[in-house]
């Protein structure tokens, strides 16, 4: 009834609403849709004509909403590359404007690029929230320790260096290459690579360093570098071949078995045949030298006749081999030795590494059947294969019980290292009288692990080794089996009455484990090196570490005695500088930096404020005067001078040497073992950050179980 009756003229209409006039969008308008809403227009108005309308013009308002297009929305983000860079100015010209028409900000201020933005939608608009305490991220931890120093002056041009300087500092920033122990390449290998592609400069010297000695490991890598060393030199970018300088190859993980398909068995001869300029060939396993002795089961590989054969074919010079009783039986390997060592490839030796060479087990009881036997002999077999090497200058016998009188007495005298590592049968008597006779012109000695070695052998060391420049020994007893027993063989490290002598020439000076003395001979060793300071000009370097039996007052004074000679006597004063600190001053800075104050006068300030210190605490405390505290504190004083005086009186050395850049001096009576842990090995290491604390401390359940 109400729709049949017409308005009034004079009455005045209804209101309409804004929002139901128009519906706003912020999306952009195609020519569809403005032509749309235009059409929609008069259907938004009529709506307020009439009340019953109400459903029709819902409908028409609903046609006045813009539609949707399917329309790329335009983006305003940054372009991430030069390609991203092209594609959008090839978009949008309208964006690049001519270079005479804008002109260029003034120097030194910052130039604001301006971009028109649209108004997001509300109910697009991105609502940030706060994270709860225990969600927020925590910050990343930052790896201290990987962290690379950048140098603080000027960078030297390093593309401008020769070859050969470039290949030394890549060669000993990267090696070695790979972990033998575990059997896997290093993170240096791809460090390399890397250094290889930073400029043209780099990438010859980095892989030299890599060539130098190809990683092998794993066995699929090996066939691929055969594959590679196999092809022309006019398809490669540099001729890989003769770079390779040293093999060493894990025999059970690449020689002995077969790798995955289509590889099969690698072959050591065709790598050899490839390789013009190798030095060195180490076949070695990956159990040697670890302790307790691990012994092979089966042996799955042996030293094949083609492998001499083509060194000798090659024409290679050989500088470096190992020989493994691992890879043969004992006997059969001292007769290929024999054999081998005539030949052209290993006249050339001069390091030769030996592992895991048994005794003879055959019953000698006199001198004549050792003559008898001559060569059969493994201990006389092994000094004469050592003989037929003229260039022979350094050895090595790691887990050899037949280093033993007979081997000693066979030797060749122009060793100039010599190395024992865990050889039981090796006695102090036979040492001594092998360096009195043929030591004179070692400059190398290292002993490691022999039960049956002490240290009597110092005695005469200055007379039997005028030209040595390294002692290092190392008294940790490992277990050989069957019997599994870590103590040494002998009474005492030094006989009483046995004082050391030491060459003019020792440069570097490493005893561990010192033990099985009491403190008269502990105090004779040590005074000994103390009393050698004048004729030790060349000694830079000193590490002991000792125990002895007594009780631990005692040796507390003892060591702190100690310690105090020797530094006084052999540290260094002014510091080495160090490379990771050292800075490049620029000329013109200044004056140079003024001199240390001296060592003894800033120790009696430190000890005169601590005294003064501990006075005032005290007065503060009891509420004594000054002037009655002042007789206590001086007697106090006068009684830890006097302490001090007698203990300056027994660290008092005669001579100065003053050169030696480390001096550790270490006693205790620990338990000798290769890693001494400490408190700080067994502390908790605390979170990399704190929460903040949102109100609620944790409480347990009441229905919980502590078990």
């Amino acid at each position: 009834m109400s729709s049949s009756r017409p308005a009034a003229a004079g009455t005045r209409s209804r209101p309409v609403r804004s929002s139901r006039r128009r519906v706003e969008s912020y999306t952009e308008q195609t020519p569809e849709d403005s032509d749309s809403s235009e059409a929609g227009q008069p259907l938004a108005t009529s709506r307020a004509a009439h009340s019953t309308r109400r459903s029709r013009n819902q409908h028409a308002a609903d046609s006045a909403r813009p539609k949707r297009t399917t329309r790329t929305p335009r983006s305003y983000r940054e372009p991430s590359s030069d390609e991203d860079l092209d594609r959008v100015i090839a978009r949008y010209p309208e964006m690049v404007t001519p270079g005479s028409s804008n002109p260029q900000p003034a120097a030194g201020l910052p130039h604001r690029v301006t971009r028109q933005q649209t108004r997001p939608s509300p109910s697009k608009r991105k609502q940030t929230t706060v994270a709860s305490p225990r969600k927020r991220r925590r910050p990343e931890s930052v790896d201290v320790e990987n962290i690379i120093p950048t140098a603080s002056g000027p960078v030297p041009p390093w593309d401008t260096l020769p070859y050969h300087i470039l290949f030394s500092i890549f060669f000993h920033a990267a090696h070695p290459l790979v972990d033998y122990r575990q059997g896997n390449h290093l993170p240096s290998v791809k460090w390399l690579l890397d250094v290889s592609l930073l400029c043209h400069s780099f990438t010859e010297p980095a892989l030299s360093v890599l060539y130098h000695t190809p990683v092998l490991i794993p066995p699929p890598k090996a066939h691929k570098i055969l594959r590679l060393l196999s092809q022309p030199p006019d398809e490669v970018s540099f001729n890989y071949a003769r770079k390779v300088q040293e093999i060493l190859v894990d025999v059970r993980l690449t020689l002995a078995y077969k790798s995955v398909p289509p590889y099969g068995y690698f072959d050591i001869c065709k790598l050899i045949e490839k390789v013009p300029h190798i030095k060195t060939l180490r076949l070695y396993h990956r159990h040697d030298g670890i302790q307790p002795v691990v012994l092979t089961d089966t042996q799955r590989w042996s030293y094949p006749a083609a492998l001499f054969d083509t060194l000798k074919e090659k024409n290679l010079r050989l500088q470096t081999f190992d020989w493994n009783a691992r890879f043969s039986e004992p006997r059969v390997l001292i007769k290929t030795m024999l054999t081998r060592h005539l030949e052209a490839p290993f006249q050339t030796i001069r390091t030769l590494h030996l592992f895991q060479i048994p005794s003879d087990d055959c019953v000698l009881e006199s001198e004549s059947d050792v003559a008898e036997m001559g060569d059969k002999l493994i201990e006389v077999g092994l000094a004469t294969a050592l003989r037929r090497l003229p260039e022979l200058r350094t050895v090595s016998f790691t887990d050899c019980m037949a280093v033993n009188e007979l081997l000693f007495a066979g030797m060749p005298s122009t060793l100039e290292s010599l190395t024992l590592d865990n050889c039981d049968e090796a006695a102090t008597f036979s040492l001594m009288a092998f360096l009195n006779n043929r030591g004179a012109n070692l400059r190398e000695l290292v002993l490691k692990h022999n039960r049956h070695l002490n240290m009597s052998f110092v005695t005469t060391l200055r007379d039997s080794c005028p030209k040595l420049e390294r002692l290092s020994t190392d008294f940790i007893m490992h277990n050989w089996p069957p019997y599994y027993d870590g103590t040494p063989h002998f009474d005492g490290l030094l006989k009483p009455g046995e004082v050391p002598t030491w060459p003019t020439t020792l440069r570097d000076l490493e005893l561990l484990q010192l033990r099985q003395w009491d403190k008269p001979r502990a105090a004779a060793f040590f005074g000994s090196l103390i009393d050698a300071a004048p004729e030790l000009p060349d000694l830079r370097r000193i590490v002991i570490s000792a125990a002895v039996e007594m009780g631990w007052q005692d040796r507390a004074s003892f060591r702190r005695q100690w310690m105090k000679k020797f530094e006084k006597t052999f540290l260094r004063k002014d510091g080495v500088p160090k490379p990771e600190t050292t800075t490049v001053v620029k000329p013109g800075n200044g004056l140079p930096p003024p001199p240390p104050p001296d060592a003894t006068s800033s120790a009696a300030g430190r000890r005169q404020s601590h005294r003064e210190s501990a006075r005032l605490a005290n007065q503060r405390l009891s509420g004594v005067d000054d002037d009655t505290s002042d007789d206590d504190s001086n007697n106090a004083g006068h009684s830890e001078g006097a302490e001090d005086d007698t203990e300056d009186d027994a660290t008092e050395v005669k001579y100065v040497q003053g050169l030696c850049d480390e001096v550790s001096i270490r006693i205790d009576n620990l338990r000798p073992s290769d890693t001494q842990f400490n408190e700080g090995d067994f502390l908790n290491s605390e979170e990399s950050g704190d929460e903040d604390w949102n109100g609620e401390d944790w409480e347990p359940g009441d229905d919980g179980h502590a078990w």
